[in-house]
């Protein structure tokens, strides 16, 4: 806490202090994305979204109306090959989070934490 002094009789008084954040992570942002960032996409069975990796993200972006989902929100790891289940309700990707590529499954509405399937070593 901070408090102010009244020098004349010793008196302290706390302040109040409110500091309003302009909190500009969350908002909406154009993102131009080059060639070589934006890779393996996959177009999902119902042809309304499309699955991509983008700077060692997993994230799906809608054919029209909507916004885009990141899926892995892994910034300390690279997600890569991306693909869409047969139903189009899930997406697989491959991850080096644990120091070795385990197999991701995670459902397309990036809300549940994605399931890790260890590879044997071959």
């Amino acid at each position: 806490y901070l408090h102010l002094l009244n020098p004349e009789n010793g008196e302290t008084e706390q302040l109040e202090i409110h500091v309003a954040g302009d909190m500009n992570w969350g908002r909406p942002r154009w993102e131009e994305p080059s060639a070589f960032s934006l890779s393996n996409a996959a177009i999902s069975p119902t042809g309304k979204r499309a699955v991509f990796q983008f700077r060692g993200e997993i994230i799906t972006v809608p054919k029209e109306n909507g916004t885009w989902r990141n899926l892995s929100n892994s910034s300390s790891s690279a997600e890569r090959y991306p693909i869409w289940s047969p139903d189009g309700s899930q997406v697989a990707w491959f991850s080096d989070q644990s120091g070795e590529y385990t197999l991701m499954i995670g459902d397309q509405y990036g809300l549940d934490e994605p399931k890790s399937i260890s590879l044997p070593n071959p």
